[in-house]
């Protein structure tokens, strides 16, 4: 233990803030446990970077030469109290506590794609197989998992919980689109981006991430508000103009472009149903009177400048 020691502080034995504060784990691992460890370090310093968010004080995490520092990540946070009815239904393992829940996502368009490509499920923990390319991660200490930490079970527990945070972050949805939030762009994002195939996704998944996908479908974000998905088209061209000016009274430009998040459009049309539209598929889907008054009502200079870029 002591020769451990030196070989992994080096020179920062001197170091007294490393030394005197914090804690020193040595377990002996199992035959090809450290090889397994080696493989998946890329992943465990991810998903141990996100788990620092559910201890206040611990900022730092050393593990073997890699130094993880807490980074930050927005959390919506729930509790479910013993005298809840859903609390009984769950039935979890500690009767004693309230049920903690949180659903982690990011702000930003890289961000939210890097979580697609991590564990999703936590319980304290990342759980190293529930990697269901979900734009978001699902916390609660009262997950019902396998003994080696690795996979939720396909329980009545864990379907009861689920169901219960889901509904929880539709109410939250919904709250967020009252109030004109901006933290619901992100979420539908990170909903719009997850994936929700039978084929690859388990019965866990599919019962958190469908009710999600369903609210966004009738709430997609656009330039101007919230509207159903057969509403919204996405803007294929740079010109100054929204579609209500032109006799599309009901409809309004996806908040993205190819531009800004191509990602997201690509997906919008995938599985919303969306459309992209150019100025072909303006003219061709009206009458084209309403084009023509509008681009009499514009300046001839901003016209020109638009057309050309």
């Amino acid at each position: 233990m002591q020769q451990f020691i030196k070989d992994k502080l080096g020179s920062n034995l001197n170091d007294k803030v490393l030394v005197n504060k914090g804690s020193l784990f040595f377990i002996k691992l199992g035959k090809g446990k450290a090889d397994r460890l080696r493989m998946e370090s890329e992943s465990l310093e991810t998903g141990v970077n996100n788990s620092m968010s559910f201890f206040k004080k611990l900022q730092k995490i050393t593990i073997n030469d890699t130094e993880i520092t807490k980074k930050h990540i927005e959390w919506l946070n729930y509790e479910i109290g013993q005298q809840e009815k859903e609390f009984q239904e769950i039935n979890p393992e500690y009767e004693f506590c309230p049920i903690k829940i949180s659903i982690g996502f990011k702000t930003k368009n890289e961000q939210i794609l890097s979580i697609i490509k991590q564990p999703n499920f936590y319980k304290y923990f990342p759980l190293g197989d529930e990697t269901n390319k979900l734009g978001l991660i699902v916390h609660s200490d009262a997950f019902d998992i396998e003994s080696n930490r690795r996979k939720l079970h396909n329980s009545n527990r864990n379907e009861r919980l689920i169901n219960a945070i889901t509904n929880r972050v539709v109410e939250t949805l919904d709250s967020l689109i009252n109030a004109n939030d901006e933290k619901y762009r992100f979420l539908f994002l990170s909903i719009l981006l997850s994936e929700s195939s039978q084929t690859e996704s388990n019965e866990n998944t599919l019962n958190f991430i469908n009710p999600l996908k369903a609210f966004i479908k009738n709430n997609v974000v656009t330039n101007s508000g919230y509207i159903q998905s057969e509403n919204v088209k996405i803007k294929a061209f740079k010109f100054p103009l929204e579609l209500k000016d032109v006799g599309f009274e009901n409809y309004q430009w996806f908040a993205w472009n190819d531009e800004s998040f191509k990602e997201a459009c690509e997906t919008a049309i995938s599985e919303l149903g969306i459309e992209k539209w150019g100025i072909r598929h303006l003219l061709s889907n009206s009458d084209g009177q309403n084009i023509a008054t509008y681009l009499k009502a514009l300046n001839k200079m901003s016209i020109s400048s638009s057309l050309k870029s």
